[in-house]
């Protein structure tokens, strides 16, 4: 904000930033369980993106281990921020 001239304490405070984050962050859990999955799967096992691709391309049936790492991680973070216990 500061690199557009803008005064961040008057245009989007932290209080309200911090508030606007913990009301997010719930939602953010579920959109790493969905998207962990696309984003880390083996590239021979990645949809083939042409006309024929559907929204039933993108099952995930097998994750792989940087899933896993990558799911640990969103959850050890939610559980440091007191969000999981």
């Amino acid at each position: 904000m500061k690199r557009l001239h803008l005064n961040p304490d008057e245009t989007f405070s932290r209080e309200d930033f911090n508030y606007e984050i913990n009301e997010k962050l719930p939602f953010g859990l579920s959109l790493a369980t969905f998207l962990i999955p696309v984003v880390t799967v083996d590239t021979e096992k990645a949809p083939q993106v042409d006309e024929s691709l559907d929204i039933t391309s993108f099952n995930v049936e097998q994750t792989n281990d940087l899933y896993t790492e990558r799911l640990n991680g969103v959850v050890n973070d939610y559980v440091k921020w007191g969000i999981l216990k």
